[in-house]
């Protein structure tokens, strides 16, 4: 019997199919809703069965973890892709409470919105900043005015968004630059402990899952982990006198 989550990555195997077919044989471009990392990954596996057609991800920001996807026969800009950016502030920011990610994503899918219809929330001190599939724009803004026991009122960015991602900068030793050592210096944890992270399908990188301790990471890619976070491998920057590798990572704040 298959389980659950098989039954959901068939469904939405299928329905990047259904996309990808739809962009190769009529000739328009089609996007998915917003997909996490274990869909793209999913997306990658499928590649080599889908027609010939250009793709793409986006999800409001280059660093964004969910994504829409789009295939198209023609190029793809950003710009095109159906999401908007919705800013949500305090009414009263002398009462504001300091709210996080799960406060603003519960009051979100309280108001009968799906999870897939929502891409990344980013959070500067009291604002928030949220991307949503655009044809949501603005129910949200019209429904939602309270996060917790904080009023808000909720805007349609409607300037170019740009968001400076903070990093805690690590530099550290590993015996190589396999995966398991880099999330282990980046967690600051046994590279034992980390087996079952890998091995339990928890551990993506740049969207693709990686289920093997010894793959060797590249410069620049970007590790997510669930649970405890994400970090971009910047660079291996020498060689220590034991034959350590000194490396450099930039995690996400």
């Amino acid at each position: 019997m298959a389980t659950q989550n098989n039954k959901e990555d068939m469904i939405c195997n299928k329905r990047l199919q259904e996309l990808a077919n739809h962009a190769f044989y009529k000739g328009y471009s089609t996007y998915s809703d917003f997909l996490n990392l274990n869909e793209q990954s999913l997306f990658y596996g499928l590649l080599s069965e889908l027609p010939s057609v250009e793709y793409s991800f986006w999800g409001g920001i280059d660093a964004a973890e969910r994504k829409m996807l789009c295939f198209s026969c023609e190029e793809i800009r950003k710009e095109n892709f159906p999401l908007s950016t919705v800013q949500i502030a305090p009414s009263h920011d002398k009462f504001a409470e300091k709210l996080s990610h799960r406060d603003y994503l519960g009051a979100i899918l309280n108001l009968g919105i799906e999870r897939r219809k929502i891409g990344d929330i980013l959070i500067q001190e009291k604002i928030a900043y949220i991307f949503v599939e655009e044809t949501l724009t603005d129910y949200l803004c019209n429904s939602l005015t309270k996060v917790r026991h904080t009023n808000v009122c909720c805007n349609k960015v409607t300037n170019s968004f740009s968001y400076t991602q903070q990093f805690q900068e690590i530099n550290g030793t590993v015996s190589s630059v396999r995966l398991d050592s880099l999330i282990a210096l980046a967690f600051r944890e046994s590279r034992s402990s980390m087996v079952s992270l890998i091995s339990g399908g928890k551990v993506f990188v740049n969207g693709r899952q990686i289920t093997s301790n010894s793959y060797i990471l590249k410069n620049e890619d970007i590790i997510s982990v669930r649970e405890k976070g994400k970090f971009l491998y910047k660079e291996e920057h020498g060689i220590t006198k034991k034959g350590k590798v000194k490396v450099i990572l930039k995690k996400y704040v």
